[in-house]
């Protein structure tokens, strides 16, 4: 398989025209073989960017006019969460039927918002056979650089437990100010809601929100902002404080796109640093404190990732403080953010291995209903834990 993989790495650049159209050929078992020992993983950890459902299948989208639905995954500018034509660093493979069914469910809607009456859109996926009193609905949001069209296996495993799937588009990356957080991006998300919960008569009380990176920023703002409107949440590797996220990221390429989204960089006037506040889900997180919330967090982001476990640790503290809980000490903060970094006295229930992830873990506290994991890995979401967490929620 490596030797497989290593013949693909040098002559994908060369072949790539003829292979993408020809895609057939090229197995799912390859492709997936191949991501796992070409280390495609560990490089989208370096560069910061979020890997959805334990494999790469992050930013995906299908090729226009493609006649046996191949899917195109861009490598090398994953956060764009586009495919551009001619780039090399591009594999292409036809999807397995169980893909081909969910995609046949998919399908895109309009809606007209109710705070600037412009049209927005989101993807639905509806399962095969609707029984509304036991049909929840998962709204699932895009990661910070990417829009609606941002793909995650946790459509299949929503679709196969026969729930809706509901994908908001809010604004699109987190670049301009109408979108990060904004009113406009969170009411595209409620408009949506509502929208699908009339269409098709569902419960209003069954109602799931999950998010990775970005999205699990806008996750943790939406819990805060409007925890009554949700059965159950959890956000993976997300921001809590744009201010300190900025501070990590000044003259980079995120840091830059904060400024854009908030009129500036910290400091520079009062209604800058408003725009910061608000749209920092740790000062709203706090009203979540009776919602069964999940924070999870990969011990290795901010070393090969872009957003430290502090993001997640200071917005399950809020929670704490809310609940008249002593939360994460200072001092296993600091412990837990060094590289590699663990606690010197751990809790008795702090490490352990989740089932669910299919990974150890080295902090695992509660407070009411809400949790923090800290677990082995980096700046990724695991769509199996989103999903256990919300089963679990239902017998709560």
């Amino acid at each position: 398989m490596h030797d497989t993989c290593r013949f693909l790495k040098i002559w994908i650049p060369a072949v790539l025209a003829i292979l993408c159209p020809l895609s057939t050929g090229f197995g799912n078992d390859v492709f997936t073989e191949c991501l796992a020992s070409c280390s495609a993983r560990e490089a989208l950890l370096a560069a910061g960017e979020p890997i959805i459902g334990d494999l790469v299948k992050q930013h995906v989208k299908h090729l226009a006019n493609s006649s046996d639905h191949q899917v195109c995954v861009k490598r090398s500018l994953l956060n764009s969460g586009q495919c551009e034509k001619g780039t090399a660093t591009k594999v292409c493979y036809s999807p397995d039927n169980s893909a081909n069914t969910v995609d046949l469910h998919r399908q895109k809607i309009s809606f007209i918002s109710t705070e600037d009456g412009t049209t927005q859109y989101a993807y639905l996926i509806v399962p095969e056979h609707v029984t509304t009193d036991e049909t929840y609905l998962v709204v699932s949001l895009h990661s910070w650089s990417s829009d609606f069209n941002q793909r995650s296996d946790l459509e299949k495993m929503v679709f196969d437990k026969g729930w809706f799937y509901l994908f908001p588009d809010f604004r699109g990356p987190n670049q301009r100010p109408a979108a990060c957080g904004s009113k406009l991006a969170q009411q595209d998300i409620l408009d949506a809601l509502d929208f699908t919960l009339k269409k098709y008569s569902l419960d209003s009380k069954k109602v799931f929100l999950t998010g990775t990176s970005g999205g699990g920023h806008m996750a943790m703002l939406m819990s805060g902002l409007y925890p009554q409107r949700w059965r159950a949440a959890c956000s993976w590797v997300g921001i809590s404080d744009l201010v300190t996220w900025h501070k990590k990221h000044l003259g980079s390429r995120y840091g830059n796109m904060i400024e854009k989204s908030c009129g500036g960089r910290p400091g520079v006037s009062i209604a800058v640093d408003e725009e910061y506040r608000m749209r920092s889900p740790v000062n709203w997180i706090s009203n979540a404190n009776k919602l069964p919330i999940a924070l999870f967090a990969g011990i290795h982001d901010g070393h090969q990732g872009s957003v430290p476990i502090r993001q997640s640790i200071n917005a399950f503290n809020a929670l704490c403080r809310q609940n008249g809980d002593s939360g994460i000490t200072e001092t296993e903060a600091q412990q837990l953010s060094r590289k590699d970094g663990r606690l010197v006295q751990p809790k008795p229930n702090d490490e352990g291995f989740d089932k669910a992830l299919g990974r150890h873990y080295y902090l695992h506290r509660r407070s009411e209903s809400a949790q923090i994991m800290i677990f082995e890995g980096g700046h990724e979401g695991i769509s199996a834990g989103t999903m256990d967490w919300f089963e679990r929620s239902i017998s709560q």
